[in-house]
């Protein structure tokens, strides 16, 4: 069989989206409209009079920047699915390998079966056998074919289903906010970045309670370092790109270091 690319004729099955149109069509429940209005009440509600901060332009160039990174995760996060609905899902998709391996064994069975009655010399069962066998031959490749597409459709999905995390979409978020931020107002304080990023989180009606702001340090960090442990200490493999073409790396344990004993040496 000649070598396809998986995106090239994927198999999808009945009324099936790629990862992007899912995306695409997910809704959110948040418009530009309303993110602006919950980003700048809670923007004004958590700054004092005469706050330097107030000074800050939120252009509308600023805030559909903001916008943006907002309604990806939003689309993310709706297409993420519950435990239940990724346990449906698994248990799908292994079903429908075993259909397609058995499938094929039952073929593999027929076929042998079909060669023990192949004869020479003067005989009809020969022959007949010989059709059956050429047409199973024909009917196992063109099935064959098949199953390859069906499987490269079902992969990227069943590899994602694990990565399908509302806590590590939400530290991605933040990493995006964090990165924009520092792009686009360089020369803000920590205090007040941190105040622009609970503002979009706001925006995003992830939350909007006072203690939003004094959690946004320890949301930085713990994006930082899930940033870290995705996107650096483990580089992707060309595996792990969808047809949509994000990468979703595969994250590896560190090994813990041994504690050493008393009046122990370390090995090496």
């Amino acid at each position: 069989m000649k070598n396809r690319n998986m995106t090239d004729s994927a198999f999808f099955l009945g009324d099936e989206k790629r990862p992007e149109e899912y995306i695409e069509a997910a809704d959110t429940g948040v418009t530009r409209t309303s993110f602006e209005q919950a980003f700048r009440k809670f923007f004004i509600d958590v700054l004092d009079p005469g706050d330097p901060a107030m000074d800050i332009r939120l252009t509308p160039e600023k805030m559909d920047g903001f916008f943006t990174i907002a309604d990806s995760y939003l689309r993310e996060r709706a297409g993420t699915p519950t435990t239940k609905t990724k346990r449906e899902l698994l248990a799908d998709y292994r079903r429908c390998e075993k259909l397609m391996k058995e499938t094929q064994q039952r073929i593999d069975k027929l076929r042998k079966f079909a060669e023990q009655f192949l004869t020479t010399g003067r005989s009809r069962t020969g022959p007949v056998a010989s059709r059956i066998i050429a047409r199973l031959d024909s009917f196992a490749e063109s099935l064959n074919s098949d199953f390859y597409d069906i499987r490269h459709s079902i992969d990227p999905h069943k590899r994602r289903i694990p990565q399908f995390l509302v806590k590590n979409l939400t530290d991605q978020y933040v990493m995006h906010l964090e990165v924009f931020i520092g792009n686009e107002f360089s020369t803000l304080d920590r205090k007040t970045r941190n105040i622009l990023i609970a503002a979009a989180l706001a925006g995003a009606g992830l939350s909007s309670g006072d203690d939003l702001l004094g959690l946004i340090p320890m949301k930085v960090s713990r994006a930082k370092t899930h940033h870290r442990k995705a996107f650096i200490d483990n580089q992707p493999q060309a595996g792990d790109i969808d047809p949509a073409g994000r990468v979703f790396p595969v994250l590896t344990a560190r090994r813990k270091k041994q504690k050493v004993g008393a009046g122990e040496k370390k090995s090496g």
